[in-house]
Parts: C-alpha cells; structure tokens; sequence
C-alpha cells in the first residue's frame, strides 16, 4: 500500500527552502512583531518608519520566539511535575481515606457487637430479676393464701357458731354482749 509512497524528512525539507514573499516573490528577512507578519527587503521599504521599530530580523525573532518557546517549555514541564506530585499525594490521601474509612467502619461494627452483646447480657439479667421477682412474689402470695386458706373453716364455724348463738338468745342477752 505504502510502496509508492516517498518518506520525506519535512524538518531539512522545511529548513532548506527559504520562504518567499507572495507579493514580491522575495525572501522573508524580517518579522513585525506588530502584526506578527513576516516581512520582505521590499515590504520593509514599503511600510512606514513607525512600523519598521517593530521589525526584527528573523535570527533575532526566531531566538527571541525559541527562548519564550523554551521557556514554556520549562514552566509545562514544572507545572506537570507539580502536578505528578500532586497526583502522587491525591493517591496516598486516597488510600489513607479508603484505609481510615474501612477502620472507623470496623470499628463501628465492634462497637455495634460490643452494645448488642452488652444489651443482651442485661436484658438476661433484667429478665432474671424479674423472673425472680415474681417467683417470690408469687411465692409470698401461695404462702399468704395457704394461711388464709387455713383461716377459712375457722371463720366458717365461728359464723355458724355466731348464727346459732343468735337463733337462740334473746334481744336481752345479745344487748349485753355487744359492747357499745
């Protein structure tokens, strides 16, 4: 495919062919730095003198434009520097984070076992104590009712004792007996 095709080196290429003026059809020796303009021998004669001061020879606009060049070259290279290295710090910030968030998420789990089993463990023992509670309770109520359980044929028979007592006496003798 690329058989017919001639490698050209475009750097000599472009470096060895002067550039000519399309209206004079001359070399290009100067550079108005006004209109950023290359500018002809015949071209600089044709301008006028306020703006042949902004003409510069080509050697001293091609280093005048290679320093500026150079010198942004190095301030890109500064500037991505600064930024590998921030880049280098945002990575350990972020891992710092991912490892700092995983810890306080362990630690919150910890925490979370720590309360539940500390809930548990007095929620047993509340249970405990209220299951104790009302066994004594319960046990002081059993043993409240087996006496007054006992209390009961008592009563009974000193009702009936009372009810026959009355059935028998007379309004004289019961008048006597109950204090006033």
């Amino acid at each position: 495919m690329f058989a017919k095709h001639e490698i050209v080196d475009v750097l000599s290429k472009r470096f060895n062919q002067p550039r000519l003026c399309s209206l004079h059809k001359e070399p290009f020796i100067m550079f108005n730095a006004e209109d950023k303009s290359l500018v002809c021998i015949s071209c600089f004669r044709e301008i006028g003198l306020s703006k042949r001061t902004h003409c510069l020879d080509i050697e001293t606009a091609y280093s005048t434009v290679q320093k500026a060049l150079y010198k942004s070259i190095d301030y890109t290279n500064t500037t991505q520097d600064s930024l590998s290295t921030l880049l280098g710090q945002l990575d350990i910030l972020i891992k710092e984070t991912k490892d700092s968030s995983q810890k306080r998420i362990d630690e919150i789990a910890q925490t979370y076992k720590s309360i539940t089993k500390a809930v548990e463990l007095c929620n047993e023992r509340l249970i405990e104590d209220c299951t104790a509670h009302t066994t004594s309770c319960l046990n002081g109520l059993h043993e409240k009712q087996k006496k007054l359980g006992h209390l009961l044929p008592l009563l009974q028979t000193t009702l009936k004792a009372a009810e026959l007592f009355t059935s028998v006496s007379d309004r004289f003798d019961l008048v006597e007996l109950v204090p006033t």
